[in-house]
């Protein structure tokens, strides 16, 4: 899997921010883009500074198997796995998304 990283020219601004947590929570998102992707697939992470906001946005997609569009409302639930990611991996608690939409949430953030 590659991991490809991309920030903006400028630097980020210091944020005010538990950093333990926040390390919880990206390693949540960027570990779930690696364990499900493709052979040969990509995670893209993607960092910038919010021109309208004093907030920076972090973007991560990959090139994996994805959410079923009917499992959307339900990806942020306390031990929710959806059938597809059962069926690649029978391990997880699903408890990784619920801890970090919360670990985000905590900080003023939304996912």
């Amino acid at each position: 899997i590659k991991i490809i990283f991309h920030t903006q020219p400028e630097p980020i601004p210091l944020l005010s921010l538990d950093k333990e947590k926040i390390k919880i929570a990206l390693q949540n998102i960027i570990d779930n883009g690696i364990k499900y992707n493709v052979q040969n697939g990509e995670v893209r992470i993607n960092i910038h500074k919010l021109t309208d906001k004093p907030y920076v946005q972090v973007d991560i997609e990959d090139t994996g198997i994805g959410i079923p569009e009917k499992d959307l409302p339900n990806m942020f639930n306390k031990f929710f796995r959806s059938d597809n990611v059962v069926k690649q991996d029978t391990r997880g608690t699903g408890l990784g998304l619920h801890i970090t939409k919360n670990i985000i949430e905590n900080h003023g953030g939304k996912i």
